[in-house]
């Protein structure tokens, strides 16, 4: 297989990483006219007793009214995708009782799920209604966004200087643009090499790898082999963008790491706590024991 079609298997985790990072502190999705709390932490979105071959969520935020934020994206629409949305909210609800919980037992969690540009507003089923459980979700559909308008300004902005410092809001509206497309305009694939090429006038190294891998991440099940060939040329002209993403995806795994540690330490079970800490590769001794401490506190 060529060089360039191999992508990380995680490249969508390690984008969405980047991306969670980035929003903690802030409305994550007030660019899409989403408006909540700001975010206090990102938390774990593996759900292993789900079983389905989507076993996890792709974003959960702890926002700081103690309410929780769940985010999807997605590129198909199918009639029952409602139900492991809503399988998604008990186990949210189920895991994060104690935190997000009133004096009345009612918790407060958000799902929303973003489709892509390929899916129209006609396609989705937003509620269910079964008897005694009603589960509604808020759809957000990027192909009734503004990408055109963003991608012009920001393109002017990067062209009549290339050492601009890009707002946090200004960088988020650039990855997502290829998705917010109406019809009639650019493809996805199009556009997202725009993205590239307009980002690759940057001076700021690490802005540039970071936007160019994101955009392209995102955007991946829309680019043929020839695109992503012409973007990874741009990805070997530097090793920053590797750099940066070896790292995040290694706190990822950390942060699994950590996860299953303190899964084992809840459940009183400190000898499978320690085999896992052993066959770990980022947790440190002392981090383990800052775990324990934590959780005995």
């Amino acid at each position: 297989m060529q060089k360039f079609m191999k992508f990380h298997h995680n490249n969508m985790d390690i984008a969405s990483k980047s991306l969670e990072l980035q929003s903690i502190g802030t409305e994550p999705f007030e660019f899409l006219g989403i408006h909540s709390a700001v975010v206090k932490q990102v938390l774990s979105n593996e759900f292993p007793a789900i079983e389905t071959k989507d076993d996890k969520a792709d974003i959960v935020f702890l926002l700081e009214d103690d309410t929780i934020l769940h985010v999807e994206f997605q590129s198909t629409s199918k009639k029952w995708d409602i139900l492991r949305f809503c399988k998604y909210h008990l186990e949210l609800y189920n895991r994060h009782k104690d935190i997000i919980a009133n004096k009345n037992g009612v918790g407060q969690i958000r799902t929303i799920v973003i489709y892509m540009p390929n899916i129209s507003r006609e396609k989705v089923t937003d509620v269910l209604n079964s008897n005694q459980l009603q589960f509604k979700f808020e759809a957000v559909f990027l192909n009734e966004h503004p990408g055109d308008e963003h991608f012009n300004t920001l393109s002017r902005k990067i062209l009549e200087n290339p050492d601009v410092k890009l707002s946090n809001e200004e960088l988020i509206y650039l990855v997502y643009n290829p998705l917010m497309l109406k019809e009639n305009t650019d493809t996805v694939a199009a556009r997202t090499k725009k993205v590239v090429e307009i980002a690759s006038k940057l001076t700021d190294e690490m802005i540039k790898f970071k936007i160019i891998g994101t955009v392209t991440a995102l955007a991946k099940k829309f680019l043929d082999a020839e695109t992503i060939s012409g973007i990874w040329e741009v990805f070997e002209m530097n090793g920053v963008f590797q750099k940066e993403m070896n790292e995040m995806f290694n706190e990822k795994e950390k942060d699994k790491e950590i996860e299953k540690i303190k899964k084992a330490l809840i459940a009183g079970d400190l000898a499978e706590a320690k085999v896992l800490f052993k066959y770990s590769e980022h947790v440190t001794s002392e981090e383990f024991e800052e775990i324990k401490r934590s959780l005995n506190s």
